[in-house]
């Protein structure tokens, strides 16, 4: 992808993590790469990748999620930057077939008389708008009868939705 530097006025940190090493994890506000320092300020990884809003550890610190492009979700190792999983909405949209609240900003055709059947409309701008995603603690799981620890917490600016998932 494109690594070329933004400008100053798009260096705006979206999405950060710090760690109790002092180490952190951070974003930038229409970035190009997940970026991981040390306690003295010494990069010890760079992740390509359009990178944004939200970096969340999950509870044994070993990866954070974060949010990619416009519609995908990533987990990445602290220790070096690499991905260990992704879906994309339209993994969720697949794998639940029977809610359809994520299509809100899709424009399905419907001409009178015409009813197509299995057409898939075009999204509208922006979407979805992910703003943040973060995994249920062990320590609160037992909480919620309806979700397990892991499961993620998704805010959803567009859709004006924040919904739980399971990433896998």
């Amino acid at each position: 992808g494109d690594m070329t530097p933004r400008p100053n006025y798009k260096t705006f940190a979206h999405g950060f993590e710090i760690f109790p090493d002092g180490s952190f994890i951070f974003a930038f506000d229409g970035g190009i790469s997940l970026q991981k320092f040390s306690s003295c300020g010494e990069r010890q990884w760079i992740n390509p990748g359009l990178y944004h809003h939200s970096v969340t550890a999950v509870e044994d610190q070993s990866a954070v999620w974060t949010l990619t492009d416009h519609h995908d979700f990533a987990l990445v190792s602290v220790e070096d930057g690499s991905v260990l999983q992704t879906f994309s909405t339209d993994d969720l949209i697949a794998a639940n077939p029977s809610i359809d609240i994520l299509e809100l900003r899709r424009k399905h055709e419907n001409e009178l008389g015409k009813n197509p059947r299995n057409t898939t409309g075009v999204w509208l701008r922006d979407p979805i708008h992910y703003n943040d995603v973060d995994p249920l603690p062990v320590s609160l799981a037992d909480r919620y009868d309806k979700f397990d620890a892991g499961d993620l917490l998704v805010s959803a600016r567009a859709s004006n939705l924040v919904f739980v998932v399971d990433p896998d």
